[in-house]
């Protein structure tokens, strides 16, 4: 009887403790999904919201002129004009000068304007919209098209993370950089 006691004892701590370690990862896993608003995911394609960092750099207080109404035409107008140029590596640098390619291919574009109106539309004004792209054609690549986009003032501002055009270098150390 004194046995069947202590195992019921035991069990009781071994619940408790185990219940005390789950609130405190459940309550994390919670605060991160909260950070990152995912609207649309399909074929390695992925947009969303996210709080937008840039916000507290600033010295006089700054928001974004979020929900926009913009139309698909008009941001397609805008996101078209954007291009950018560079190479991987040194040696391809020296011999030939980069072209310019657009930010997001006409497939791409036809993809993804849609889905970036939705999300201008759904965003507060501290939030910016994120998008991550596969590169176009290639099955498996780990080369992508990532940054952001939000609108303030009267200006759309683009923050390129990394363009699906140009190879990731490896720095020997495990980490990419272009």
């Amino acid at each position: 009887s004194v046995h069947m006691q202590i195992n019921r004892f035991t069990h009781r701590v071994l619940v408790s403790c185990s219940l005390l370690l789950s609130v405190p990862v459940l309550a994390s896993c919670s605060l991160l999904s909260s950070t990152e608003r995912v609207l649309y995911e399909q074929q390695g394609i992925r947009i969303g919201l996210e709080p937008d960092p840039t916000l507290d750099r600033s010295d006089a207080p700054a928001h974004n002129n979020h929900p926009a109404e913009l139309n698909q035409a008009e941001l397609e107008t805008l996101l078209r004009t954007i291009q950018v140029s560079g190479w991987s590596g040194t040696i391809a640098g020296i011999l030939d000068n980069p072209r310019p390619v657009p930010l997001f291919t006409s497939g791409e574009m036809a993809m993804i304007s849609g889905q970036l109106v939705t999300a201008f539309r759904q965003a507060t004004p501290s939030e910016r919209i994120f998008f991550s792209l596969p590169k176009p054609g290639v099955a498996y690549s780990e080369d992508r098209t990532t940054g952001s986009l939000f609108l303030r003032g009267r200006y759309l501002h683009v923050v390129l993370l990394d363009h699906s055009s140009f190879i990731q270098a490896d720095t020997g150390g495990g980490e990419t950089k272009d």
